[in-house]
């Protein structure tokens, strides 16, 4: 391959890089003007272009040229596609990372990697820069490269260190790299536009907290996690794998996100969860006290979890609908083949639900609050519908009772084999169609 492309003539040798061996520290210019803003935003990667003399160059199988500026660090890695990537960064003030395709064609197939770290003023008579940055060459047992940012120990407490990462993907690449793994710190956003489905097999990403911004994003899987802060993800597609998002606090909102015949899962036991256009093998939501709203999904199984935030489940198309809760108040409108099982320990159900298939069981309780329900008016099977310590108004168009009774109402409507069985405890059950 061509040094003078790799290093931009940046001086190179075939000497091997020891594992996780830290760069030495970079020089910084003491020439900082008075009342000089303290964060000066990243400069685009056209410099990589400019001649720059180098400070460190790292050879090896991962070759990191770091550069000096005023008040700043500045390091470039190019590498090739064929190994997974591997990014943390650490104990730093605050983190941007964008990750977007080479659409220009300017690195020649290869994974660019441009970071800029700057720097608060410093102390008087502080010399070395307090990023250090350490790699990793693949190994026999490993497929990643493995690259870490990380304050100089002795100076994490004293120092504000803002990062700003570009990662550029090739577009053309002959192979799709493996993984993308990136760890961020708190104060982190993250960032992803049009990164096409031939371009990257995993993506896995990490946040403190901060936010994740995705946009027209396919991978063969994926799965992003924040423990404190948002997740906004809009025309995801996952071709091979599951999807997966996870917030602790904050929120997730998913609009669009296709999984055909694989899993998409969201975790979040404090989150607000919005989905909107899911299609997946099987949607399975984690939602402990946090409000989850979905609106419009197809999934030939759904499985929803909650304890006590609101479950606003409209537009469900599935073969199998499970929602299991403690006092988490259900509504919606559910189009399902085969088995509806809506069971909440105490709180409202209400909604409209049609029963697609020949042969589907519903089964949907609660207690101490009322149950409201439209059935679709072409069900046709038996009924089973309880009201304990209290009654039920039944409105279905056809009904041949078995059993009459105010509380208890029991029969049949056509020839069908679908079987129905609602019931509530010191509340009552409205049934009717539409």
């Amino acid at each position: 391959m061509d040094n003078d492309f790799l290093g931009h003539n940046f001086a190179t040798t075939d000497e091997p890089l020891p594992p996780y061996s830290p760069f030495e520290p970079i020089t910084e210019s003491d020439n900082h003007a008075e009342g000089a803003p303290t964060w000066e935003p990243p400069q685009p990667l056209e410099w990589l272009e400019q001649p720059h003399e180098p400070v460190v160059v790292a050879t090896g199988p991962t070759d990191m040229v770091v550069l000096p500026s005023s008040r700043s660090t500045q390091a470039t890695q190019l590498l090739h596609p064929a190994k997974g990537i591997s990014l943390k960064l650490e104990g730093l003030k605050a983190v941007k990372v964008t990750v977007r395709v080479d659409n220009e064609r300017k690195y020649n197939g290869l994974v660019c990697i441009a970071a800029r770290f700057c720097h608060n003023p410093m102390p008087f008579g502080f010399s070395e820069s307090p990023v250090r940055a350490s790699s990793s060459p693949p190994t026999e047992k490993s497929d990643q490269v493995q690259i870490e940012f990380s304050m100089v120990p002795e100076h994490t407490d004293s120092h504000e260190v803002y990062a700003e990462l570009d990662l550029v993907l090739p577009r053309d690449a002959a192979t799709v790299i493996p993984s993308l793994v990136l760890r961020l710190p708190a104060n982190s956003l993250l960032e992803a536009v049009d990164v096409a489905s031939n371009i990257v097999e995993r993506i896995d990403a990490a946040v403190v907290s901060g936010a994740v911004k995705l946009e027209h994003v396919n991978a063969g899987s994926l799965r992003m996690a924040i423990g404190d802060g948002h997740i906004k993800a809009m025309r995801m597609t996952v071709s091979h794998g599951p999807a997966e998002f996870v917030a602790i606090r904050g929120n997730i909102h998913i609009a669009g996100c296709t999984a055909n015949g694989h899993n998409v899962r969201v975790n979040s036991p404090d989150a607000a969860v919005k989905l909107t256009n899911i299609v997946a093998g099987k949607l399975h939501i984690q939602a402990a006290r946090a409000t989850t709203g979905i609106y419009s999904a197809a999934a030939d199984t759904v499985v929803i979890e909650s304890v006590s935030g609101n479950l606003t489940l409209d537009g469900i198309v599935a073969r199998v609908l499970k929602v299991s809760a403690e006092t988490s108040p259900v509504t919606g409108c559910w189009d399902i083949s085969e088995l509806v099982r809506i069971v909440v320990a105490s709180a409202i159900i209400q909604g409209r639900l049609a029963i697609t298939g020949n042969g589907a069981h519903a089964y949907i309780a609660t207690s101490e609050w009322p149950v409201r329900l439209s059935i679709r008016k072409d069900y046709v099977g038996y009924f089973d519908i309880k009201a304990t310590n209290s009654v039920v108004n039944l409105g279905l168009a056809g009904a041949i009772l078995s059993k009459d009774h105010p509380h208890h109402r029991q029969g049949t409507i056509g020839d069908g084999i679908n079987m129905l069985h609602i019931e509530s405890t010191n509340s009552p059950v409205v049934i009717d169609t539409y």
